[in-house]
């Protein structure tokens, strides 16, 4: 099936990114009200480095042309020739507002790249943290581990993310994780310099006394002063844990997000819960929401089940 672009500008653009264009595919492109043709590449692989167009359109933010594509019914799980998604490629170029678009339509936030990344992990590796936190919200996995056997904690450490390191302590990541080197999220904050980030891991209950590969502790890993002091400040008050968020927007078995599949099995306790919870009450199931027969959950449908059923039933 062809790809149609239409707008003349995003022909142009495509162009420019080495898209090859065929002959035997039309675009429609709208210019003054008269319907001009132009060639159009296929659905598939557009470049050398096996992108589509919706790669391309992913990596340069340009969210129009995602969303005429995901009226076109592309395949948003389709990797590129170097293993990327476009939910992949938006997260670790910092693309806030596609990354939520994109999970808001149904893409698997937890597809596992060939070299054992994430969206979220990408996102944190890169320091996009209104991102990391996004996903982290969405129930992404916190546990995954990349190629070096680091997790989200771990990165978001080392980088002196402290927002996004409390919103994982508060997931209930693993403190004393190891990477393949042995090294902790302790280890590699001190060496980082990460006074916030020590001292939230330290509170949270993180291992001091725990070494690498090589025998080194977190203190070997120090060489401000500051942060000598914070691995051995004693008197640190616990965190205020919260209790560990539901992952409200994880697809069930079926697929479905949590909320649809509790609206649709009519299951009050989990949807109760959920609710609470602020799951996004607008989710849709990974149909596409312009695709026919697709079965977005609506509020209506969510409220009235809730209400009717919270009517006559004790919920606990």
């Amino acid at each position: 099936m062809a790809d149609y672009v239409s707008d003349q500008k995003v022909f142009a653009f495509l162009k420019e990114k080495g898209v090859h264009f065929e002959a035997a595919h039309q675009v429609r492109v709208f210019a003054g009200g008269r319907t001009r043709q132009f060639a159009t590449a296929e659905a598939g692989p557009v470049n050398a480095e096996g992108d589509s167009v919706l790669h391309i359109a992913a990596r340069e933010n340009y969210m129009e042309e995602v969303k005429r594509l995901n009226r076109a019914n592309a395949n948003f799980e389709a990797e590129n020739g170097a293993g990327n998604t476009p939910l992949m490629i938006a997260a670790v170029r910092g693309h806030f507002e596609l990354v939520e678009y994109l999970v808001k339509h149904g893409v698997h936030i937890n597809r596992v790249h060939k070299s054992g990344s994430t969206a979220v992990s990408l996102a944190v590796w890169k320091n996009h943290t209104p991102i990391s936190l996004f996903l982290i919200g969405r129930g992404a996995d916190i546990n995954n581990c990349d190629e070096f056997g680091d997790i989200p904690l771990i990165d978001a450490s080392k980088h002196g993310e402290a927002k996004v390191t409390y919103a994982l302590i508060q997931r209930r990541s693993p403190l004393n994780h190891r990477n393949k080197k042995g090294q902790t999220a302790l280890m590699l904050a001190a060496g980082g310099g990460h006074e916030d980030c020590v001292l939230l891991l330290r509170s949270a209950g993180a291992d001091a006394s725990l070494k690498d590969a090589g025998g080194r502790t977190a203190a070997d890993y120090a060489e401000l002063p500051k942060i000598k002091v914070a691995l051995t400040k004693t008197g640190l008050k616990p965190l205020p844990m919260l209790r560990a968020p539901l992952p409200v927007n994880d697809p069930s078995v079926s697929g479905d997000p949590s909320i649809v599949a509790a609206a649709r099995t009519g299951d009050l306790k989990k949807l109760t819960e959920l609710l609470d919870a602020k799951a996004d009450l607008e989710i849709r199931n990974p149909v596409r929401i312009d695709r026919i027969n697709s079965e977005p959950l609506t509020l209506q449908i969510c409220f009235s089940l809730w209400l009717s059923l919270c009517a006559c039933l004790p919920l606990r």
